[in-house]
């Protein structure tokens, strides 16, 4: 997945001008020394007249010098942002990234952590930090305005810094921005004034309840009131059913409890008396033998 960032390059609008004004730079200086285009001959008959045309002074050669010069110096620049342009402010996850040491020098990091405050004023991003860290005392392209507000000039941004303060807030990064104020003055003073009445309500039930401020809805209270039950007529009385008692009251119930014999346990045999009567038996069927 990619990760979300801002980007703010240099404005191709102006980086376009810059090219097309060292452009006729350029052709001043090859015309100078090669005669390629005439430009200077028909500069020189304009200005001169009938008159003949002075020849060049050394000190013309080091004015087209300067003009030759500053024209490839403002053609290739705008060759080189069109082909890898400069990224001036770089806003992800991690913080605020700006070059502040140099157009060839890498760029300072300032965290989330270390940024108080973004804000925007006319066309310049103020970043306000804790501390200053290992930021440059003397920034390229921005200044200190005081020991923790650091002042970046967007002129050449392709967007405002409006549209990069919004541009934040929409990408969800956690920078701690000055909230804008939703209510106006009369209406915060109301809402405090009623904090505190009620503050002093929860401080002590004694003290007489506070006069409603003007202009405001009356606080709702917090007891529902009486609900009126409406008078009903009288129930007539309802009468009870008598029990009707029997006739004749029904027989009494007997009880009849059978006899019940105990029976005695049979006592267990004794060895001894059939052991006796075992050798009698054997002694009789001797004596008939």
């Amino acid at each position: 997945m990619r990760a979300l960032r801002l980007v703010v390059r240099r404005s191709i609008f102006r980086v376009w001008l810059l090219g097309v004004l060292g452009l006729p730079l350029i052709f001043i200086a090859v015309d100078y020394v090669w005669g390629t285009f005439g430009f200077l001959d028909l500069l020189g008959s304009w200005a001169y007249g009938a008159k003949d045309v002075e020849a060049f002074e050394p000190r013309d050669d080091v004015l087209v010098a300067i003009l030759g010069s500053l024209g490839i110096a403002c053609t290739g620049f705008t060759l080189k942002e069109v082909i890898a342009p400069r990224r001036l402010l770089v806003a992800d996850d991690d913080g605020v990234h700006v070059p502040l040491r140099g157009p060839l020098r890498s760029t300072d990091g300032i965290s989330w952590y270390q940024v108080k405050e973004l804000r925007a004023e006319d066309d310049a991003l103020l970043i306000e930090v804790q501390s200053r860290g290992d930021l440059p005392e003397d920034p390229w392209g921005a200044r200190w305005v005081d020991d923790h507000t650091l002042r970046l000039d967007s002129t050449w941004w392709d967007r405002s810094p409006e549209s990069v303060l919004g541009r934040v807030q929409a990408l969800g990064f956690r920078p701690i921005l000055a909230p804008a104020s939703l209510v106006d003055d009369p209406l915060r003073a109301a809402i405090d004034a009623a904090h505190a009445a009620g503050v002093q309500l929860g401080a002590g039930d004694d003290e007489p309840a506070p006069a409603p401020l003007p202009d405001a809805p009356a606080p709702a209270s917090s007891t529902p009131p009486p609900i009126e039950i409406p008078d009903l007529p009288p129930a007539a009385p309802t009468s009870t059913p008598e029990v009707e008692e029997p006739a004749s009251p029904p027989p009494p119930i007997e009880l009849v409890v059978a006899d019940v014999t105990e029976v005695e346990p049979a006592s267990a045999p004794d060895p001894d008396r059939e052991l006796d009567r075992a050798l009698d038996q054997l002694l009789d069927s001797d004596e008939d033998e």
